[in-house]
């Protein structure tokens, strides 16, 4: 598992039409639509190695409703609502309360605590400075 693959270890992949969801870690899916079936397997910025340890998970589909469950949320995918794309009305991710952490995502959904990524440079600042994290 030490070196770098891009490539998850199959056990993790679960496909379901043309999405596919990838268990990185408990905490963490990779969920992918495409509109061929071929999906992209090339590192990220962030993954660079997905050839992990696989996190215990259960998955299943029940009436054209795929649910993915970890320890620490529960992914459900309606892939026969009208659009197999991810959408607001087919796609939703649960926390499960592990840690104290609740509540749900869906796409399209505003985060409030987004940080919008790092500042150019702090040279110059001497002491506390005033970050405005609501605007781009």
């Amino acid at each position: 598992y030490g070196a770098d693959d891009p490539v998850a270890n199959p056990k993790a992949v679960v496909v379901v039409g043309t999405a596919r969801f990838t268990v990185l870690t408990a905490r963490l899916i990779r969920m992918e639509w495409t509109s061929d079936g071929a999906f992209e397997d090339a590192a990220s910025g962030t993954f660079t190695n997905r050839n992990l340890p696989v996190p215990q998970f259960t998955s299943g589909s029940s009436n054209g409703v795929f649910t993915l469950t970890t320890s620490a949320l529960s992914v459900t995918y309606n892939y026969v609502s009208g659009s197999p794309e991810f959408t607001p009305d087919n796609l939703r991710v649960q926390l499960l309360g592990q840690d104290g952490l609740t509540g749900s995502w869906a796409p399209n959904t505003t985060n409030t605590g987004n940080l919008l990524g790092t500042l150019r440079t702090l040279d110059g600042v001497d002491g506390a400075i005033k970050l405005n994290c609501t605007q781009l």
